[in-house]
């Protein structure tokens, strides 16, 4: 079974890490949190994220509807070994998925809709991963 935890920095930072099993249908992980506190109620445009991981391949997720396990929108970042790297995505960029599964004939992602932010390592990337956001922004 994956594990993983989440790290609050005390430079402000979050740290993502673990280790991806693939047993038991394995091949993942994620965290997650509600953002209700955040004003975004506002139409922006899209999301940036100033990132340092391990050279994997993360997913950037949002909910919109407030359920745990409802499908969500992605978009997946590359990230590079030890090395800051900002990426700034548009939410028309983010695919409705659900369980590594792209979807159709869903609405495009609004940032007033956007209720959960989330994390996840997939595609069957096993083994040790870890990656630190150090901020996450919105914009016009």
């Amino acid at each position: 079974m994956s594990e993983s935890q989440v790290l609050y920095n005390p430079e402000g930072s979050l740290t993502f890490r673990g280790n991806v099993s693939l047993e038991n249908s394995g091949g993942f992980a994620s965290a997650r949190t509600p953002i209700e506190s955040l004003e975004l109620k506002y139409d922006f445009k899209g999301v940036a994220v100033r990132a340092r991981g391990d050279g994997k391949v993360y997913g950037i997720r949002f909910r919109t509807n407030g359920e745990s396990d409802g499908y969500a929108y992605q978009f997946k970042i590359k990230t590079t070994n030890e090395e800051w790297k900002e990426f700034k995505i548009p939410f028309e960029d983010f695919e409705p998925t659900f369980r590594g599964n792209t979807l159709k004939n869903k609405p495009e992602l609004k940032s007033r809709d956007i209720t959960q932010m989330g994390i996840l390592i997939s595609d069957k990337q096993s083994g040790e991963f870890e990656v630190t956001l150090d901020w996450v922004k919105f914009y016009h």
